[in-house]
């Protein structure tokens, strides 16, 4: 499910810019759930959830940061623009995940 919703988010046409809100929606309830005992699930799907974003990031940001052998990025300025718009999300919902687990931890302290 998580790959799926990613997959579907990262892509550069309209459907992309679509699903990017209710990625971000889904994140917010996650985390609102993570903590309650009737929503056992939703820790772990934003364990998933975040292990995607991360997979994502540290594959595709290395691709934008790639040149060809003439010092010029091989993409151009627009899918560049698109990809990284997907990336931005990725790493404010990374964001926002770790700000929240860290105002629970320490909530528990």
């Amino acid at each position: 499910l998580a790959k799926h919703l990613l997959g579907r988010c990262a892509k550069k046409d309209f459907e992309g810019a679509e699903f990017r809100p209710l990625l971000v929606n889904l994140v917010e309830d996650l985390l609102a759930a993570v903590l309650l005992p009737d929503w056992p699930g939703a820790e772990l799907l934003l364990q998933a959830l975040t292990a995607s974003l991360v997979t994502d990031l540290s594959l595709h940001g290395d691709a934008l940061g790639e040149l060809d052998s003439s010092g010029k990025s091989p993409k151009t300025p627009d899918s560049a623009g698109k990809a990284s718009q997907y990336l931005n999300l990725a790493l404010e919902l990374l964001g926002r995940i770790c700000t929240r687990l860290r105002q629970v931890v320490r909530h528990d302290r």
